[in-house]
């Protein structure tokens, strides 16, 4: 773990994060869009990095929050959104796990059920679907 460090979102992140987002996928996002995605977004976001010794994003894995009824219950679910790692680093372990995942599970430490939110919800690609099958 000490060429590696797992931590929340800090502002100022941004640029680590769209360097990489632009790297792992052929659409590069702007600034602009990041921002109305997470910083607009009324209930909030959450977002887990791995960040390599180098100051290279390794992964990202975040949602947004969002607010929901079920049933009488107002409840706040979160959106897994712009989950990935950069290719270099897939085949990282740490542990039993590769970065990427460890990522996430730092993310749900961090913000599980005992954090507010009722559950946390993502839409796969085909790609990832087949994958995750």
């Amino acid at each position: 773990m000490a060429n590696f460090q797992i931590r929340p979102f800090a502002s100022g992140d941004e640029r680590l994060i769209l360097a990489a987002f632009a790297h792992v996928f052929p659409n590069c996002r702007s600034k602009a869009i990041w921002d109305w995605i997470y910083r607009s977004n009324a209930d909030g976001a959450r977002i887990m990095l791995c960040v390599a010794k180098n100051g290279e994003l390794a992964a990202h894995y975040a949602a947004t929050v969002h607010r929901t009824i079920h049933g009488v219950e107002n409840l706040h679910i979160g959106h897994i959104r712009d989950a990935f790692s950069l290719p270099k680093y897939r085949s990282v372990m740490l542990g039993r796990a590769g970065l990427f995942v460890k990522t996430a599970e730092s993310l749900y430490q961090q913000w599980g059920l005992n954090a507010g939110l009722a559950f946390y919800y993502g839409f796969p690609s085909q790609r990832h679907s087949r994958l995750g099958n």
